[in-house]
């Protein structure tokens, strides 16, 4: 797929990067915009051509390689009306696709069929974002469980935010989180149910950080080690 997508858009001899996104993603100047034609001669950029490969970005991003999300997130955020600076970022999430494309994502599923099924979360969000972690967390415990599998409870909401851990531990509001304590305080229900437990990560070991932020390369492959993704050499030598 990936060699696919280098070949349509003119980037097998496009030099590789090492990370899928940079400091262009923090540069929101909207008054310097060149959008993109409609319509562009073969190679050039234009609306259609982008859309084309960001669809195939997505792709990508939706099947096997998590580390490029975020980048494809910045890239596809206006897919109708796309700039120039849109088709850079997608254009360098390819080259970042060219220097890795040997990396593959590993799963772990050869475990017993009967086991237990473990589910985590992990949020480097604040207290008022974790509306959504909640309700991700718990569909997809409602799947295992209509799928009959067992699921170990609670299940662990991991966390870097240790201020947004007190608040959902907190029995009484404060002055300053009502606003915040009406809409989503109900999370704290599920705490005291036994089904989902809050816990304190270090931002060094939050796995979302990959999936939310623009990461150097360093980081970006110590990340990439958590979220087991090895390349096909390194699977081959496991193996042998």
């Amino acid at each position: 797929m990936i060699d696919v997508l280098l070949r349509d858009f003119k980037l097998e001899s496009a030099n590789g990067v090492r990370t899928p996104i940079g400091d262009e993603c923090n540069d929101d100047n909207k008054d310097d915009v060149d959008y993109l034609p409609a319509r562009g001669a073969s190679g050039e950029p234009s609306l259609s051509a982008f859309q084309s490969l960001v669809v195939s970005l997505l792709w990508i991003a939706r099947c096997t390689r998590p580390d490029i999300c975020f980048a494809v997130h910045k890239a596809t955020r206006q897919t109708h009306k796309p700039t120039t600076k849109d088709w850079k970022i997608a254009k360098r999430i390819a080259r970042y696709l060219k220097a890795t494309k040997n990396l593959s994502l590993h799963l772990n599923g050869n475990g017993p069929t009967q086991q237990n099924v473990k589910i985590e979360c992990w949020s480097d969000a604040d207290f008022a974002a974790d509306k959504a972690d909640r309700r991700e967390l718990l569909g997809v415990r409602e799947l295992l469980l209509e799928l009959k599998l067992q699921v170990c409870m609670p299940m662990p909401m991991w966390m870097d935010n240790q201020a947004a851990i007190k608040q959902l531990e907190a029995e009484k509001s404060t002055t300053s989180a009502k606003h915040v304590d009406t809409r989503f305080k109900f999370i704290c229900h599920y705490a005291r149910e036994g089904i989902v437990v809050p816990k304190y990560v270090k931002t060094e070991s939050m796995m979302a950080d990959i999936l939310t932020k623009s990461l150097p390369a360093p980081r970006m492959e110590e990340l990439r080690k958590m979220f087991n993704m090895r390349t096909i050499q390194a699977e081959v030598e496991e193996e042998c």
